[in-house]
């Protein structure tokens, strides 16, 4: 497979997202290797970042049908799945990415 979404943050962590947006993969400085993530869910990832630019704070992703959700603080990128959980945005109806 191919990746369509790689993003570093300030510190030099990289967070990349498979083409057909079944897993994620994470890396930070001093790792060996990259580290694969389920998705977690059964939609397919869209697209995914840091919140605010660092990892320690956290990550976000958006899903098919327009759905955004967001992990905890200090995520742990040894685990397979990570904890996110629905971002309750106000669009009117609309999904985020109409």
């Amino acid at each position: 497979g191919s990746i369509i979404n790689q993003v570093r943050d300030d510190l030099g962590s990289y967070l990349a997202v498979s083409s057909r947006g079944n897993f994620f993969l994470t890396w930070e400085p001093g790792q060996d290797f990259w580290i694969p993530h389920n998705r977690g869910t059964p939609r397919r990832i869209q697209n995914m970042g840091f919140v605010e630019g660092d990892i320690k704070k956290g990550l976000w992703m958006t899903l098919n049908g327009g759905k955004l959700f967001i992990s905890s603080e200090e995520p742990d990128l040894t685990k397979d799945v990570f904890d996110f959980q629905e971002a309750d945005i106000k669009t009117g109806g609309y999904g985020i990415t109409d």
